[in-house]
């Protein structure tokens, strides 16, 4: 079956060939199991490569995969990165495993495409007929739950549990709460200070956005923020936070013209179009001006659509919004795309400066993107400063602002007016 791209069935098809084993699987009395996995890499190879090399490497894909499994083992295509597995007459569940196994390992085989040798990696959930689910659109929900449950475990693959349906309706609470807390405002900002390494003086804040549930108490920033990309809450959270810390920022900003607060966007925020539009209205009502706002975006947030996120970021650039690569060094960092971004500033990773005085590759690594950046007129802040002789370092390094324990950790507004009066990098400012 190698050779030609396999013309695999829909969702549909899927459906109707679930009814039909099920029925065969009840007379015969074997188990049914349905695989549903998940490329990941893809939106990369499509983001740096083009959607023309990503569509080749999703070809060869499929027809690996279509190789791969046993004559009575039918593949499915259900959206452009999601595939389903039926794998009939399973004497259990160990069976599947083992068939997914096979496959994750398929998918971490090099693909070579006009000269690029180019690797995928699979998420999967398995769920098992009659053992889980006794119809088809049942048993594809609970696949879809093992699914998730193994992404959101940073795991290769999980099988299908009512433990995971209780961790859903859970997730379903926290969503309602969230979506009240959005409403009614009760979300609070902790502000981290970042120091200019030349004057030492405070430069300005990020913000970090802090929820206190009604009824779970404080929930992590990374678990609530989840819920607000997969919820469709994410953009109206992130132009509460907007507006809060350009608010709160007016009164350090007042004295200080050069002090400049911090958000973040995720990708699914960067990915709206209207969220240049809708930024440019909250400067107008809080009179910020652009260059008092930084928006720190992820390199990985920016390979979820690279045209759409490229626009964006131009548009709020051409209006003077300085525009930052958060956790610079962790993802698709590459010169030729960097010099078409349209981003003035850098944010080395902590992992990479939590080290560098005891690991001098970490420390080379510092230098050389001190050194890029520069050579790009980009401004360079490194996070993770946690004493006296990293920060020493870094400014030998000719890096330009720090951020970091050493310096302040995330606090409260009312803290942060405190810290600028009381601490010698905010004396300075105010001086």
């Amino acid at each position: 079956m190698a050779g030609q791209l396999q013309s695999l069935p829909d969702r549909s098809r899927l459906l109707a060939e679930l009814d039909q084993r099920m029925g065969q699987s009840g007379n015969e009395g074997g188990l049914l199991g349905l695989i549903l996995l998940k490329l990941r890499g893809l939106g990369t190879i499509n983001g740096e490569l083009g959607n023309e090399i990503g569509d080749r490497v999703l070809s060869k894909f499929s027809n690996r995969l279509v190789d791969c499994l046993r004559p009575s083992d039918m593949a499915f295509r259900t959206t452009g990165s999601k595939y389903a597995v039926l794998i009939p007459s399973l004497l259990g569940v160990g069976q599947a495993e083992l068939a997914i196994k096979k496959i994750t390992q398929l998918a971490r085989l090099p693909v070579e495409v006009n000269g690029h040798s180019l690797r995928l990696n699979v998420t999967a959930g398995l769920a098992v007929y009659p053992q889980h689910a006794e119809d088809s659109e049942r048993l594809i929900y609970c696949a879809e739950t093992a699914l998730n449950s193994a992404k959101s475990l940073s795991k290769t693959f999980a099988v299908y549990s009512q433990k995971q349906v209780t961790k859903t309706l859970s997730v379903l609470s926290l969503e309602s709460e969230l979506e009240k807390a959005i409403d009614h405002g009760d979300i609070e900002l902790h502000y981290q200070p970042k120091i200019d390494l030349k004057t030492q003086e405070v430069a300005g804040v990020e913000s970090l956005a802090r929820w206190t549930s009604k009824v779970h108490g404080p929930v992590r920033p990374d678990v609530f923020i989840e819920i607000a990309e997969r919820s469709g809450l994410i953009l109206p959270l992130t132009l509460l936070t907007v507006n809060l810390a350009l608010r709160q920022g007016r009164e350090i900003q007042a004295s200080n013209r050069n002090f400049a607060v911090g958000i973040n966007l995720s990708a699914a925020v960067l990915n709206d179009s209207e969220v240049s539009e809708l930024i440019g209205r909250a400067l107008s009502i809080w009179g910020t001006e652009p260059d008092q706002l930084t928006l720190e975006v992820t390199e990985s947030a920016m390979m979820a659509d690279p045209d759409k996120s490229l626009q964006i970021l131009k548009s709020l650039r051409a209006e003077g919004v300085n525009i930052s690569i958060d956790d610079f060094g962790t993802g698709y960092s590459s010169l030729s795309y960097l010099k078409n971004l349209p981003v003035n500033e850098l944010k080395i990773d902590k992992s990479f400066v939590l080290n560098m005085m005891d690991d001098e590759g970490d420390a080379k690594i510092v230098k050389s993107v001190v050194d890029l950046a520069h050579n790009f007129d980009l401004a360079v802040v490194a996070e993770g400063i946690e004493n006296r002789e990293s920060l020493d370092q870094l400014a030998q390094m000719d890096c330009d602002f720090a951020q970091g324990f050493y310096i302040a950790r995330p606090m409260p507004f009312e803290d942060l007016l405190k810290w600028m009066g009381n601490s010698s990098w905010g004396n300075r400012a105010s001086a």
